[in-house]
Order: structure tokens, then sequence, then C-alpha cells
């Protein structure tokens, strides 16, 4: 975590070169609380970096199956591994990053609709469908200011 965010143009190409990310996140796999915590606190630094590069490549090797599938081993317990991923959401929900949201929503659209016991996955669908119809406007103000 210190690395992504104090070493940012040197740690990039490590980062991406040798998909550490896909690493550090199969520490979701132990039984241990603290190993599974640490990988979704890696995760939510890399993310919250906002950079493109990083997020693109998230959604290119679909690193977020590994926190969905911690997600639904957890089940809905009220514990610091819940939090966690709930708020790493509702931080990508909160800075709407365009890159992340799509890829969420189709990727995990029935598991978000079927959570209902915290609105934070039903506010990223909401952000979605706010981003499509806010794209869509966009183009049809710039499509009628082209053709005037």
């Amino acid at each position: 975590t210190y690395c992504i965010k104090h070493h940012t143009f040197r740690i990039k190409y490590f980062v991406l070169g040798n998909n550490t990310v896909k690493k550090v996140l199969k520490l979701t796999r132990f039984k241990d609380k603290f190993l599974q915590l640490s990988a979704i606190r890696f995760l939510r630094a890399f993310v919250g970096m906002k950079d493109d590069f990083y997020n693109r490549h998230l959604v290119k090797y679909k690193l977020f199956s590994h926190v969905i599938a911690l997600f639904q081993q957890n089940g809905d317990r009220y514990n610091l591994i819940n939090s966690a991923i709930i708020e790493l959401f509702d931080f990508i929900k909160r800075e709407n990053i365009k890159i992340l949201i799509p890829h969420l929503v189709s990727e995990y659209q029935d598991l978000f609709t079927s959570i209902k016991y915290v609105s934070t996955f039903n506010d990223l669908l909401l952000q979605h469908d706010k981003n499509i119809d806010g794209s869509s406007s966009d183009f049809s103000r710039s499509s009628s200011t082209h053709s005037a």
C-alpha cells in the first residue's frame, strides 16, 4: 500500500508488468482474516489512486472476482472484512470511477441486486444508470450542436 501511494511512477510498471495485484489478491483465499483484510486494503489503495492504467488492469484481468468471492463466502456477517469490502465499493461509487462501475455492474449485477441489508450495491447500480443517462444526454447535446 505504501509503495503504490508514494512511488507512483516507478511502482506502476512493476505492479502492472508482474501482475502483482492478482498475486496479492490470492491472499483472500487463506483462512487468516488479517491476510484477507490486507489484500482488500491493498486493492483499496490501488483503486484509490484513481489511475486509469490501474483500473483497466483490474478490469482486464477481472481481479474483483477475488473480492466478490470473499464477500460471498463471508455472507452477511457484520465484521471487518465485510465493512472493508463495502467501503471499497462505496468509494468506487462515491468517486464515480467510470472504468470500474460498468465492469462491476455487467459482471455482478445479479449479486448486487440480491444484497438488501446495505444500500451500497443498489447505489452503485443507480450510479451506473445515471452515468448511462448522462452520457446519452451528452451525446444528444453534442450531436445537436454539430448539426446546427
